[in-house]
């Protein structure tokens, strides 16, 4: 029989279009909630592009769909993810933005801000 695992479809990807079509407050889903979700960026979709050295950062809530990426190709591949928890004292921060961005932009300034310094 044919086998539930998909690959790297299975987890998630990275959502690039958070609209819906709304009636009344509710969302209205046009297809089967069996279907993967369609407007998303799965590792699967990334393999065409491991066939030459690959640098990714993944700065997502799901970011940990990408922690098992195959590198179908023996090239170098680097997947940098964001975290998918973050610190309890930080966690009311980061709707300023995303630390794991603050990070790859300014490490300084983002060592400085978790450590409380200004």
């Amino acid at each position: 029989g044919r086998s539930d695992y998909e690959g790297p479809y299975d987890f998630g990807g990275v959502l690039t279009n958070s609209n819906r079509d709304v009636v009344n407050g509710d969302a209205i889903y046009k297809r089967n909630q069996s279907y993967k979700e369609m407007h998303c960026l799965h590792p699967g979709d990334m393999y065409p592009f491991t066939r030459k050295p690959l640098f990714i950062i993944v700065d997502s809530s799901n970011s940990m769909a990408y922690k098992n990426f195959t590198n179908l190709f023996g090239q170098p591949l680097v997947c940098l993810l964001s975290p998918v928890a973050y610190p309890k004292v930080l966690q009311d921060q980061s709707q300023r933005g995303s630390l794991f961005t603050l990070f790859l932009y300014n490490p300084l300034m983002a060592f400085l801000y978790i450590c409380g310094l200004s």
